[in-house]
Formats: structure tokens, C-alpha cells, sequence
């Protein structure tokens, strides 16, 4: 195999070498903070999961009333709108609990990225709650809230910028090797 750089000149002449746990910055923005994409995948992927464990715990009570009874399906807006409502707090406990304890959601961590304040630390349950309501507040006006992940240096949307928290991908675990 044949080296296809002349001689004398270096691949890597011009790159500056990172420190560890660092990324290269792409343009003005600095490549550690997440963009839209990964956010928004990393939500769907957290949706899904709250979405396929309440559907199962759903299928359980189900099966265990059909055991003992005559099950009726007759769902009213009442029943609707309890649903929709035990759905978005689930939602809710879940995506503060996991901020909380762990720094990422499990869709987080699939995609490499977590979430915590400005000031370094993990996010604590009330400012978890703040962001979520900043999330809902940022929706509303046709999700023109998450505009500003686009633009601003550390791509924090308005409910970042409301919590004081950025998203950012998570620096590689160094290679621990066994004596």
C-alpha cells in the first residue's frame, strides 16, 4: 500500500491537538454542546420508552381486572383526559428523576449526551421542573422556544437559558485497562 501524502508534509499539519475530554470547535460553535437533532432524537427515543412502559403496565392491570371481572372498554372524555394528564406526569417524573439521579435520560445516553446547569453540577428536581416548564413555554408559540438552539453559542434553547442548564455531549470514558 502506498502513502498518498507527499513526503515531507504532515496529514495533520494545522489541526491542534485537543485536550482530553475536549472536542474541536466546528465553525464558532464548540461541538460539545448538542444540537437540535440529537436533542430531538434523543426526546423521541424517551417518549418511546415512557410510551412502551405505561402500555405494558396498561396490559398488566388489564389482565389482572379481566381475572377477576368484566372488563369495560368504554372510554369517555373524562377517562381521556385523566389519561393524557397521568401520561405527561409520568413523562414529567421521569425525565426529572433521571436529570436528577443520573445527568441523562436513558435516550440521553444513547445518543451521548447530557444534560446540567451552567455552573457545572447535576440538575436538582426543582430547577428539573423549571425547564420542564420551560419546555411546555417554548412549544407554544410553534416551537419557536427552540430556535435559539440554532443560533446561540451554547445551544441553549429558551428553556435552558429559564433553568440555567446546557445540553452537551458527554466526554469519552478513558480506556481502563486490568493490571
Amino acid at each position: 500500500m502506498t502513502d498518498v501524502t507527499p513526503e515531507g508534509s504532515d496529514p495533520n499539519r494545522g489541526v491542534r491537538p485537543q485536550p482530553w475530554g475536549q472536542t474541536p470547535s466546528v465553525g464558532s460553535v464548540p461541538a460539545e454542546y448538542a444540537g437540535i437533532v440529537s436533542r430531538a432524537c434523543a426526546f423521541a427515543l424517551d417518549v418511546a420508552i415512557v410510551q412502551a412502559s405505561l402500555f405494558a403496565v396498561g396490559a398488566v392491570i388489564a389482565l389482572i381486572a379481566e381475572a377477576f371481572g368484566e372488563v369495560s372498554i368504554d372510554v369517555g372524555a373524562l377517562e381521556v383526559v385523566l389519561g393524557a394528564l397521568a401520561w405527561i406526569a409520568a413523562f414529567d417524573v421521569y425525565l426529572i428523576t433521571f436529570w436528577w439521579l443520573a445527568g441523562q435520560t436513558p435516550g440521553m445516553r444513547l445518543l451521548g449526551i447530557d444534560v446540567i446547569t451552567t455552573e457545572g453540577a447535576r440538575v436538582k428536581p426543582a430547577r428539573g421542573v423549571v425547564r420542564i416548564v420551560g419546555m411546555v413555554l417554548a412549544a407554544i408559540p410553534l416551537f419557536a422556544g427552540y430556535l435559539p438552539i440554532l443560533t446561540n453559542e451554547k445551544r441553549q434553547g429558551f428553556h435552558d437559558k429559564l433553568a440555567r442548564t446546557v445540553v452537551r455531549y458527554r466526554a469519552p470514558e478513558p480506556v481502563r485497562r486490568r493490571a
